[in-house]
């Protein structure tokens, strides 16, 4: 017992004190400033203070609420500098503002980034895809994906149009004889925005919603009540009046929301439900993904399904009240701006409802909105954490250290947005907002999807959806063979039970049985003479039985490629061409952005070529101007960056002789980037240099390796 309780308290003085005066002095040693550590606290009591200083203050009627906003953070960055550290209890937290550090870390392609673990108390608020990482993430964004979907968005614009008709009814009937009133939007906005999502995240659920939407509200007040302490482990179990009312108010939710869904099941499985509703959207996407994924890999339950719906009221409601209040005050205060707006909306719209089509073309409300954003957005900073060493912007970071993204402090830098980066100017956005027929769009996961549906078509034909299913999996296999490549390999260590061993294994098994199944039916029904043969899977099972024919091979002596092997090809196909070719046509829309001139000649010679008829194969091969873009895009961007090959017998290369053992580096990103073979604008963008053929691209003949080079022509994905 004295054993325990001595362990115990060891894990709680490093917790306290060792850790963070390390963590201190490893900041410290790597050039970084900031505030000094305090037992336990922290500077949770310094900030504590400075807010509620703060809120005694009434508000200047100008745009730096960052010392309102953020007091603490704001002070530290005016003492210690832009990458300064302050202290969240026994936690250090590093302030980043640089926009590519910023990037750097959202991206987290090290992997070693991750939200911090939150406290039980978030779990009593909500949890869903924005509090899950890892493979729960993967799964539940997928199933998330679909409902949000663009098209989808659009069947809920008359939910939205019918909110704001009874808003603008309800203000209209408070305006006295004299034609005004004084009103305050925030709670108009609080209750509007919660009748929007009710509306079109619940359709006919709407007054349970609301309930719902009630209570989340009174429960994020607690939560923050809650929160201004510091964390305790195991406080919150205690039967305090706080803890208390949020174990209520958290069961009631779960029940209203348990209903509804288990409505819209019975719904749905009778044929009875409608689909348009996030609600029953995200079921719909839920069953699919079910279906297509099999016992194996369930789909979200009930339990899941309810977060995702809690997720629903704070990832929208509080947000766009914040939005349009904030819009509302600043027109108030520029007048000028109001005018144009009002003008722009009467010149799209006149009279008539707002559609979709015409929200696109809101140039002016667009760029009022951004700037809105900018200088008040919803969330005010991002929080992640070092779960093992990472380096940033030349900085080594330990583990176990918070970095906050300020985010309001970077929108309100002068050196990133000018001298005027604390006024409301939204002109600032006029180069970056198109006049009409515009949407942001991140290209990259749409190419996966689109490449992944190409080559399951291409593959496996009539078997689509298993195809599919199995591009899935094998995405899933490589972000985890990506994971385990990370670190030193150790012969035998994939066979240690690890979750991420077990993993691997369970989606090699799964893909094998698909890819199994799927070629046995082919076989048979190839030996009935009724299968067709217009996919790849087809064409190469026949023209492995016509090898193993030619060579004397019979059924229980096939000397052609055993079912292993083609189960190995199949996988190939995948690897071969998803992410590559993904990768080709991301950074062709990229450049191609980036250069107009060169975008309207390709659709000029596209459209001169086909005009408005589908393309067909012999045209393809008239696309000079594309086929020179596409060129340079995989000199520029090659889809594998380097070749590794072994020497196994002592070998001469050039006037070097290499010994066995040794492996050989070709670098082809360096290779297609060398001004020695491409000129001095080989780091630019230049489709002319093709005009004449492969050949003559380049100084040096034998210089281009876009999908690497050899008698295999290996594809490398990286």
């Amino acid at each position: 017992m004295g054993v325990i309780v001595l362990a115990w308290a060891a894990k709680v003085v490093e917790w306290v004190w060792w850790r963070p005066r390390r963590l201190e002095r490893a900041l410290l040693a790597r050039g970084l400033r900031g505030t000094s550590y305090r037992f336990l606290y922290g500077d949770l009591k310094d900030n504590a203070r400075l807010s509620m200083e703060a809120r005694s203050k009434s508000i200047p009627l100008s745009h730096q609420i960052i010392p309102r906003v953020l007091p603490h953070l704001h002070q530290a960055v005016k003492q210690y500098g832009k990458m300064s550290f302050t202290w969240a209890g026994p936690e250090p937290r590093v302030s980043i503002m640089d926009p590519d550090m910023i990037r750097e870390v959202l991206s987290n392609k090290s992997g070693h980034l991750d939200k911090p673990k939150q406290s039980p108390l978030h779990k009593l608020l909500f949890r869903g895809l924005a509090y899950y990482s890892g493979e729960k993430w993967a799964r539940h964004r997928r199933i998330i994906s679909p409902a949000f979907h663009l098209e989808k968005l659009k069947l809920m614009l008359p939910a939205f149009s019918t909110c704001c008709d009874e808003l603008i009814k309800k203000w209209d009937g408070l305006v006295d004889s004299d034609g005004s009133c004084e009103l305050d939007v925030w709670h108009e906005f609080i209750s509007f925005t919660g009748d929007v999502i009710s509306s079109t995240a619940f359709g006919s659920n709407f007054r349970e919603g609301q309930r719902i939407f009630e209570l989340q509200a009174k429960q994020a007040k607690l939560f923050v009540q809650a929160a201004q302490h510091l964390y305790i482990p195991g406080y919150r179990l205690l039967p305090t009046k706080i803890n208390n009312q949020m174990k209520k108010i958290d069961q009631e939710v779960r029940g209203l929301l348990r209903s509804i869904i288990e409505k819209r099941l019975k719904a749905i499985d009778m044929g009875g439900a409608t689909n348009n509703d996030l609600l029953g959207l995200l079921l719909e996407s839920n069953k699919r993904y079910s279906q297509e994924g099999g016992s194996k890999i369930p789909g979200m339950t009930t339990e899941d399904v309810i977060e995702e719906c809690r997720l629903f009221y704070f990832g929208g409601h509080e947000t766009s009240a914040v939005l349009l209040t904030w819009t509302m005050i600043v027109l108030s205060m520029n007048s000028t701006w109001q005018a144009r707006a009002r003008e722009e909306v009467l010149q799209v719209f006149s009279e008539n409802n707002p559609d979709f089509d015409g929200l696109n073309r809101l140039k002016i409300v667009n760029m009022i909105l951004h700037e809105v954003l900018r200088l008040y957005p919803p969330g005010t900073t991002i929080i992640r954490k070092t779960y093992q060493e990472v380096e940033l912007g030349g900085i080594i970071f330990p583990q176990g250290v918070q970095l906050v993204l300020p985010v309001l402090l970077a929108h309100h830098d002068p050196e990133l947005w000018g001298e005027d980066a604390a006024e409301f100017n939204p002109e600032r956005w006029d180069k970056h907002l198109g006049s009409q027929g515009y949407c942001e769009l991140d290209v990259w996961p749409e190419f996966q999807d689109f490449t992944g549906d190409v080559i399951s078509r291409a593959a496996f034909g009539s078997n689509f959806k298993e195809g599919q299913r199995i591009f899935q999996l094998q995405q899933e296999q490589m972000e985890l063979v990506a994971q385990v490549a990370q670190n030193v390999y150790i012969p035998g260590y994939r066979f240690l039970p690890t979750k991420k061993n077990n993993r691997m294994h369970e989606i090699d098994r799964e893909v094998r049985a698909h890819l199994g199944r799927m070629i046995e039916q082919r076989e048979r029904a190839m030996r009935k003479a009724g299968a067709t043969n217009d996919d790849l899977l087809g064409l190469l099972i026949e023209s492995n039985l016509r090898y193993s024919q030619e060579q004397g091979g019979t059924k229980k002596n096939n000397t052609g490629m055993t079912k292993d092997d083609v189960i190995e090809e199949c996988k190939l196909f995948y690897f071969a061409g998803h992410e590559t070719t993904s990768v080709l046509l991301t950074w062709t829309v990229v450049v191609l952005g980036m250069h107009p001139s060169w975008q309207a000649r390709a659709r000029e010679e596209v459209l001169q070529i086909y005009g408005k008829n589908k393309p067909e194969y012999d045209g393809l091969s008239q696309l000079r101007i594309v086929t020179m873009i596409l060129y340079e895009v995989l000199r520029l961007y090659p889809p594998g960056a380097l070749i590794l090959r072994k020497t196994y017998k002592e070998m001469k290369l050039g006037d070097f002789t290499f010994p066995p053992g040794v492996q050989l580096l070709l670098p082809l990103l360096f290779i297609h980037h060398d001004p020695q073979f491409w000129g001095d604008d080989a780091t630019e963008f230049d489709p002319e240099r093709f005009a004449s053929g492969v050949s003559k691209a380049s100084k040096i003949h034998g210089t281009f390796f876009p999908f690497g080079g050899g008698h295999s022509r290996k594809l490398f994905i990286f």
